[in-house]
């Protein structure tokens, strides 16, 4: 079935007619996410035939290529936003499908299905959700996580004891993170008195505080018993703990075993792990982690990096595991002003790798600015004024950040 569903995908997305109406569907479902933009003026896109789209879709869920998956999630997304009531639960069933339970959760939030969808489904989908589900399970304490099929490739590749080290490289949205978390949580054994070491190693103070905000979060009620530092001489020696996760840079690691000399780890996590081949930092994070390796042959590690070309060459005698799956769908816009008229803003989707004008921005006053971070600044703010969802700017330095929040 799935070489048959793989050779019919390739006939689809060659076709004329596929092209034409997914082409259609993109462009909508961009100007759908920038609709809140004050003073839009949105280009006249035809609306997709989505019924068609819909049933190449359902070819698409059942192939193993990646790309073709990423497609029919774009299809089921547009569908839940603008289809019928009955389209919006073909759609369910497609997400379903692709074992997307994020994107089921949102989308029963935000209203487009039914909470309870799952009560009417038909028998024979009823019996494949399950039988997809039990396959793709992994249970995490009295937890059960369904995973998609990369966080499956994962869990496979990790419970293997012939793979000491594995790197993984995926897109930030393909729920990287996610897996790797509730696995490390898992090998804390936290039904048993078993002493269990684990570390994480990340490039910035930053994630420190993220991944202990999460970790909290997810062992609040294990607290008692798991300890969470991030500081390697706070607590002095806290060795003699039962179960404690370690949170460090390299160079708090570095700084920690020059003084715990003995300390061994059941699994070492380098999260952001293509940071190896930077100059000195480099070459201190490959320090550590042959110490930590040397100091006890049964310690698993685990390298993580978004998508990179060639995940086995972050270390020596490294299994890869690569995916492209993507979660979630991202559109990449260009906004440019138009030449002559500064208070007029085209805004560009790319979309096979050309953009395509699909508004235009009337902003209501000229931007005045000696720099290109004010300027900017100021252009984010007049576009996101009216939008209540959260937005991610990025910014080359602080002071940009501070003027876009004026």
């Amino acid at each position: 079935m799935s070489n048959f569903c793989e050779e019919l995908s390739c006939e689809i997305l060659n076709s004329e007619k596929f092209n034409q109406e997914f082409r259609k569907l993109c462009l909508n479902l961009a100007i759908e996410q920038i609709k809140h933009i004050p003073n839009l003026e949105k280009e006249e896109v035809d609306f997709p035939d989505i019924k068609y789209l819909l049933k190449c879709a359902n070819v698409f869920v059942q192939a193993q290529n990646e790309d073709t998956k990423e497609k029919a999630l774009r299809i089921a997304q547009f569908t839940l936003q603008q289809g019928s009531n009955q389209e919006k639960d073909y759609a369910y069933i497609l997400i379903d499908w692709l074992l997307n339970n994020p994107c089921i959760n949102l989308a029963k939030k935000e209203k487009y299905i039914d909470k309870n969808i799952e009560a009417y489904l038909p028998l024979k989908l009823s019996l494949q959700k399950l039988e997809r589900e039990n396959k793709n399970s992994f249970e995490v304490g009295d937890e059960t996580i369904i995973c998609n099929s990369f966080q499956k490739d994962f869990v496979d590749n990790v419970t293997k004891n012939t793979v000491q080290m594995l790197s993984v490289s995926a897109p930030t949205s393909s729920g990287k993170s996610f897996i790797i978390t509730m696995w490390l949580l898992k090998k804390l054994e936290l039904q048993s008195d078993t002493k269990i070491n684990i570390a994480i190693i990340v490039p910035t103070r930053a994630l420190i505080n993220q991944y202990e905000k999460d970790l909290r979060e997810k062992l609040k009620n294990k607290l008692d018993i798991v300890h969470i530092e991030t500081m390697p001489f706070r607590n002095g020696n806290i060795l003699n703990k039962k179960k404690i996760i370690y949170i460090f840079t390299q160079e708090r690691m570095s700084a920690f075993l020059s003084k715990n000399t003995n300390a061994k780890f059941k699994i070492l996590f380098i999260d952001e792990a293509q940071k190896i081949s930077d100059n000195q930092r480099g070459i201190l994070l490959e320090t550590v982690i042959e110490k930590i390796k040397n100091s006890s042959q049964e310690t698993k590690i685990i390298f993580a990096s978004p998508f990179v070309k060639n995940p086995q060459d972050i270390y020596l005698d490294t299994r890869s595991l690569k995916s492209k799956l993507m979660t979630i769908n991202q559109n990449f816009f260009k906004i440019e002003k138009i030449k002559g008229k500064p208070l007029e803003w085209n805004v560009s989707i790319l979309y096979n790798e050309e953009f395509i004008v699909i508004a235009k921005i009337n902003i209501p006053k000229k931007i005045n600015g000696t720099s290109i971070p004010a300027i900017l600044s100021c252009f984010v703010n007049i576009i996101t004024k009216n939008d209540n969802s959260n937005n991610l700017i990025y910014a080359n330095y602080p002071s940009m950040l501070n003027q876009s929040q004026n």
